[in-house]
């Protein structure tokens, strides 16, 4: 009896450091994401675009070419760039892990902000940011991660 309480003390503990971890990959990916929109913002000078579904736990991104807003691609494979968690996430293992909210929103609807040439977030409208944006990634029995991107200088940074 004592022996399987202490297997099952350690499996639990095991199990909640890989959440945990899995849970921290899942807001790294989404860092390098947004930080690549606001990079591409910057080297090509054209508006970038992160829309963010928080009923699919992905964050697909766009960017404005000759006034259209088309979809990001990545240059070797030609495929769309996202940040894709849940049950979706394919590749890595990151089912357990999900978008919680964008500014406090859980809409199903995308949530969209955007970096101008200058690499400074925007609201969809394209009008500066006057407050930080936030996204929470959550998992269960963790505690919340927040990513927040600065108004003006689009600094993000994560809170663990």
């Amino acid at each position: 009896m004592v022996l399987l309480g202490i297997v099952s003390g350690v499996a639990i503990a095991s199990m909640t450091k890989s959440r945990q971890n899995e849970q921290r990959s899942a807001a790294r990916a989404l860092a390098v994401g947004i930080n690549y929109a606001r990079e591409r913002a910057l080297t090509t000078g054209r508006s970038t675009w992160c829309y963010v579904y928080t009923n699919t736990e992905r964050v697909n991104y766009h960017e404005t070419v000759s006034g259209s807003v088309v979809a990001m691609t990545d240059p070797a494979t030609g495929a769309q760039i996202a940040t894709v968690l849940g049950s979706a996430a394919s590749g890595v293992n990151l089912s357990e892990v999900g978008i919680g909210a964008f500014n406090g929103s859980t809409s199903a609807s995308a949530q969209i902000f955007g970096f101008d040439w200058q690499g400074r977030p925007v609201n969809s409208g394209g009008a500066l940011l006057s407050s930080a944006t936030t996204i929470t990634v959550v998992a269960t029995g963790q505690s919340t991660i927040t990513l927040s991107i600065a108004a003006e200088s689009g600094l993000l940074t994560t809170s663990w």
